[in-house]
């Protein structure tokens, strides 16, 4: 059903998942909010699938880079502007 998902939005929108959730972290979100929004079933599955890839892309950074595991970790988008 993701990859249903994914097309759906990449043929009439032209935005990728990645896209929708990096718009969506302009404002720091926790990876509850992150999950939820994309609607995904597990925080598990959001983080290893978008966030961590898009942290080592350089796409997103965390609030609190010394304690990612923090319950108060939020992460938000870098503009490509700079």
């Amino acid at each position: 059903m993701i990859v249903i998902i994914e097309i759906y939005i990449n043929e009439e929108n032209n935005f990728t998942i990645e896209d929708k959730l990096l718009s969506y972290c302009k404002n720091p979100r926790t990876r509850a909010e992150i999950s939820n929004y994309l609607g995904m079933k597990t925080i598990f599955y959001t983080m290893s699938k978008y966030i961590k890839p898009l942290i080592e892309k350089g796409k997103l950074r965390m609030t609190i880079p010394d304690k990612p595991k923090s319950k108060n970790q939020r992460y938000y988008s870098i503009s490509d502007d700079k």
